[in-house]
């Protein structure tokens, strides 16, 4: 879905659901929206990073303009290459 959002900049949003699953039953224990502000192939803005996903430590694979945009959170920064 693409709304506007309060930067001015287009925003693509994603409804996600956080599950955790045992061997009885799978429980959802939370659920956010993303937004996504674009600049063509940038992020110009974002609230990933305010997501519970972010804390989990998850990170977010983002298209826009032809470029794949993956958003890492503080904690995982140790996996790339910097």
């Amino acid at each position: 879905m693409t709304t506007n959002h309060a930067s001015g900049h287009q925003c693509e949003t994603y409804s996600e659901a956080i599950f955790i699953e045992d061997s009885q039953s799978i429980t959802q224990v939370g659920s956010t929206l993303i937004c996504i502000g674009n600049d063509g192939a940038k992020v110009a803005d974002t609230n990933y990073f305010d997501t519970g996903f972010a804390r989990l430590g998850l990170m977010f694979l983002s298209v826009n303009a032809n470029a794949v945009r993956l958003l890492i959170p503080d904690s995982q920064w140790h996996l790339s290459t910097r």
